[in-house]
C-alpha cells in the first residue's frame, strides 16, 4: 500500500469515529501517556493542537500544566516547524485555515537548549511497531526530529499518539521518514526502540559518533547501558502482564510474578505498576468499572499494606459508579435541552431536502461540543479525587520491600 492509499485508507477509519468516542479514548490515551516513563522523565512537553477529527490533546496539555511541566506547541514557519511557550492561562487560540489552533507568533520561542529532557508528543495518520509514523505529507515532524538528533547536545524524545484502529503492521516509509520513541494509544503503550537506536538515514561517522557518545554518557559505560536494557526489558515485561491480566480473567498476576527471582521482580513490578495506575481511568459507563477490581487486586499483589489498598479501590468502586451516573444524567439534561433545537434543524434540512429527515445527535457537530464542554467540567472534578487516590496508591507502594 502506497502512502497516498493508506492516507485515504486511515482519514476514513477516523470519519467512523464517533465525536463522544474518540473524546473518551483520548482521554485514556492522555492518561497512559501521563503514565509513561519518558512523560516522569521530562522536563518539557512539546505537543501538537490537535484539529477536528484527531486524538484530542487538551487532555495532555492539561496533564503537562498539572506536573507544572512547561509546554510547547508547534506553529509552522516557512518550511518548517516551530514551538512556542503555551502561556500557563491562556485564551482560547485562533484556528488556521485548516481548523488547527494556532499559537501567537508573539509567544516567545521554546529554548530546547534550555528545556531539558524533552517529550514530543506528535501526530499521524498511521503507525507501527517499528515505531514508523505515516503523518499527512508535510514532512514537518520528520525534519524537525532530524534536525534535534543530529544535535548531541539536546535530549528529545518523540512519542506518537493515536486510536488503537491507526496501528497497522507497516506503515510505507522514505529516507527522510524519522521513527519514534514509542507510540501511545488508548489501549497500550508501544516502545520499538533500544537505548542502541540510531536514527534512520543518518549516514555521517561523525553524527554516528556523536549519537554512541550520548548513549555512553547517559548509561554511564557499556556495563550500565546493559543494565538499563535489562531494566526496560523486565519493566515492559510487567506491563504485558498487566494486558494479560485486563484481558483473562483467569490469570493470576500473583503466580506470574513468582517466575521471577528478587531483582529482576524489583523491575517487573514497577513496571506493572505504572501500567496499572495508566489504566485507572474515569469509566464510560458500567462496564468500563469490571477492571477496577481486577486492577485493584493487582496492586494488592505487588504492595506489602494490602489492607489500605483494599480500601482505596473500595472507595474508588463506588466513586466510579458515583461519576458513571452523573455523566449519564449530564448527557440526558443536555440531550433535552438541545431537542428542541435538533428538532428545527431537522425541519429545516427535510425542507430542503423535499423529505423527511433525522439527524442523530452523535453526527451533529453543535451537540457534540456541548457534550465535550459538560463533560470536560465533569472529569476536570471528578479527575482531581483519582490523581489522589493514585497518589496514595504510589505511596504505599513505594514503601513496600522489592
Amino acid at each position: 500500500m502506497t502512502k497516498r492509499e493508506m492516507r485515504a485508507r486511515m482519514k476514513g477509519v477516523l470519519r467512523g469515529i464517533a465525536a463522544p468516542d474518540l473524546a473518551e479514548r483520548s482521554g485514556a490515551i492522555a492518561e497512559r501517556l501521563a503514565g509513561a516513563e519518558a512523560w516522569a522523565e521530562a522536563n518539557t512537553i512539546l505537543c501538537f493542537l490537535s484539529m477536528p477529527g484527531e486524538v484530542e490533546t487538551a487532555g495532555i496539555i492539561d496533564a503537562a500544566r498539572a506536573a507544572r511541566k512547561p509546554v510547547g506547541v508547534p506553529r509552522i514557519e516557512g518550511a518548517a516547524i516551530g514551538f512556542r511557550v503555551l502561556p500557563s492561562v491562556s485564551a482560547p487560540l485562533p484556528r488556521d485555515n485548516w481548523g488547527i489552533p494556532e499559537p501567537d507568533p508573539s509567544w516567545p520561542e521554546v529554548d530546547l537548549a534550555r528545556a531539558g529532557k524533552v517529550l514530543v508528543v506528535t501526530p499521524g495518520l498511521a503507525f507501527d511497531r517499528q515505531g514508523r509514523r505515516l503523518g499527512r505529507g508535510g514532512g514537518y515532524y520528520d525534519g524537525f526530529l532530524r534536525g534535534v538528533r543530529r544535535n548531541p547536545s539536546l535530549s528529545v524524545r518523540a512519542f506518537g499518539i493515536c486510536l488503537s484502529e491507526q496501528v497497522v503492521p507497516e506503515v510505507p516509509t522514505g529516507g527522510h521518514d524519522e521513527t519514534l520513541d514509542g507510540i501511545v494509544t488508548d489501549k497500550e503503550l508501544i516502545l520499538p526502540r533500544s537505548p542502541y537506536y540510531i536514527s534512520p538515514g543518518v549516514q555521517q561517522m561523525g553524527v554516528i559518533k556523536s549519537a554512541f557518545e550520548i548513549a555512553m554518557e547517559n548509561s554511564k559505560g557499556i556495563e550500565a547501558n546493559k543494565e538499563l536494557v535489562e531494566t526496560n526489558r523486565f519493566r515492559d515485561e510487567g506491563k504485558k502482564l498487566v494486558s494479560k491480566l485486563l484481558e483473562d480473567t483467569s490469570f493470576n498476576i500473583k503466580e506470574a510474578l513468582k517466575g521471577y527471582d528478587k531483582r529482576q521482580g524489583a523491575w517487573v513490578r514497577e513496571g506493572l505498576i505504572q501500567s496499572l495506575l495508566a489504566n485507572l481511568v474515569l469509566p464510560v459507563d458500567e462496564f468500563a468499572t469490571k477492571n477496577t477490581k481486577r486492577i485493584g487486586e493487582a496492586v494488592t499483589a505487588v504492595v506489602s499494606d494490602s489492607k489500605k489498598v483494599t480500601m482505596i479501590f473500595s472507595q474508588l468502586d463506588n466513586f466510579f459508579k458515583e461519576y458513571v451516573s452523573e455523566r449519564k444524567r449530564v448527557i440526558e439534561a443536555i440531550e433535552r435541552q438541545y431537542a428542541p433545537k435538533l428538532k428545527k434543524k431537522e425541519e429545516e434540512m427535510s425542507r430542503q431536502l423535499g423529505r423527511p429527515v433525522k439527524i442523530n445527535p452523535a453526527a451533529d457537530p453543535e451537540y457534540q461540543s456541548i457534550v465535550r464542554q459538560y463533560l470536560s467540567q465533569l472529569d476536570v472534578k471528578y479527575s482531581e479525587v483519582l490523581e489522589g487516590a493514585k497518589e496514595e496508591i504510589r505511596t504505599v507502594f513505594s514503601k513496600s520491600p522489592a
